[in-house]
């Protein structure tokens, strides 16, 4: 019988492929998983409900919010609660495409930076995930390596957590897609 692991998209990351190997199902995997960037990965190259996956990755994505100046927050925090809104109903594509206009343009205001002029994400789901590592990243700036590194595993967990509270069945994986 072949490994679960060989349904996961051929475009996964070794690390992730390479752990999934060690679970026993993906079921387990998915209960265990302490991984949100994964997560939400592999949501997005399955058939989820796109509206659910936008939930999800924005809530993963709020923390990194209050990590940016008062000028970019505010735009982080509109757009997340945007997307949130979407997800909900309550918002319109166009407003979606409002939020990620501004989005955009505030980026564009510090493409100066060159942390900023970093590959630019296309899907919202994309963005957001995205930016959930960056919360992570920039949580463990100021400390040293191990401070670093369990803040942002604490945060990739937090990330699966909220994840699995949004999806909290895996999705149906087809052959290497």
């Amino acid at each position: 019988m072949t490994h679960w692991s060989k349904s996961i998209p051929r475009d996964a990351c070794e690390q992730a492929i390479e752990w999934a190997r060690t679970q026993p199902s993906l079921r387990v995997a998915w209960r265990d998983c302490q991984r949100g960037d994964w997560m939400l990965w592999l949501l997005g190259r399955c058939d989820a409900d796109r509206r659910r996956l936008v939930k999800a990755a924005a809530l993963c994505a709020e923390p990194a919010a209050a990590l940016c100046d008062e000028d970019t927050e505010a735009v982080c925090l509109g757009v997340v609660q945007t997307c949130i809104a979407w997800s909900e109903g309550d918002a319109s594509e166009e407003d979606l495409q409002a939020a990620g206009a501004a989005a955009w343009a505030e980026r564009a205001a510090l493409a100066a930076d060159a942390a900023w002029a970093a590959e630019a994400a296309g899907a919202a789901e994309t963005a957001a995930a995205e930016a959930a590592d960056a919360a992570a990243d920039a949580a463990g700036a100021a400390a040293d390596a191990a401070e670093a590194d369990a803040a942002w595993a604490a945060s990739q967990a937090h990330s699966a957590n909220i994840v699995r509270g949004v999806f909290p069945v895996p999705p149906k994986l087809t052959s290497g897609v």
